[in-house]
Formats: C-alpha cells, sequence, structure tokens
C-alpha cells in the first residue's frame, strides 16, 4: 500500500527529494532486485536537494556493497547534511569500520552515543 502510495505521489510531485528519497528507501527495503532504480531515485533526490541525507546514506549504503570508493564521499554528504542523527551517524560509522577507519568510527559513535544522551528539546 505504501509502495502504491509513493508512486501515486511521485505522479503529481516528480521533482521532490523528499518522495524521491522516501521511495529509493521503501523500494530497496522491499525489493532489493530493484537496487538500480532505488539507486536513480536517491540520486535525483540528491539532485533536487543536495542535503538530503537519507539518499546521500542510501547512496553510502549502495556504493559500500559495490566496494566503491565513493561510499566514504557519500557518507561524508550524509554526515554533513545532517550530523545531529544518531541513526546516520551510526550507519556511516559502520561503513568507516568496514572501510578500516576505526578512529572515525570511533568518533562517530562517540556522536552518536552524546545526541542520544542529551535531553530533547520540545
Amino acid at each position: 500500500a505504501a509502495r502504491r502510495c509513493l508512486d501515486e505521489a511521485l505522479v503529481d510531485r516528480s521533482e521532490s527529494a523528499v518522495l524521491l528519497a522516501s521511495s529509493a528507501l521503501l523500494r530497496i527495503s522491499v525489493t532489493p532486485d530493484e537496487t538500480e532504480k532505488s539507486e536513480a531515485e536517491a540520486r535525483m533526490a540528491v539532485t533536487l536537494n543536495p542535503a538530503n541525507a537519507e539518499a546521500a546514506n542510501l547512496l553510502a549504503n549502495l556504493a559500500l556493497k559495490r566496494n566503491d570508493p565513493q561510499a566514504q564521499d557519500w557518507g561524508d554528504k550524509t554526515t554533513s547534511s545532517n550530523p545531529f542523527d544518531p541513526v546516520l551517524l551510526r550507519e556511516e560509522a559502520r561503513r568507516r569500520e568496514t572501510l578500516g577507519q576505526s578512529e572515525k568510527a570511533a568518533l562517530l559513535i562517540s556522536q552518536a552515543v552524546t545526541l542520544e544522551a542529551a535531553p530533547d528539546a520540545d
């Protein structure tokens, strides 16, 4: 149902970076065999909004799976676009650890823990 809703919304708002990133994330999680389409949607989302951290994060994960050196660049884009999301910081830490960058991974984990421990500001 979510897939159908996103597809219908994209008909009217095909240049929405948020919808494209959401579509790419849903597509890759539900139908991993549609990697190329997910990547194309994520790339378009970043083209439309270079600060779209979710799309950059997806592109970093896909690049890492291919052993593409751009994984690090996309990861940097992810954390610079949204340095306050502990989930994104932890994902980048995981990628950095995979790339053999343990010190950078530890720094990112530390930042994520600090953010998670901070009281919520309402």
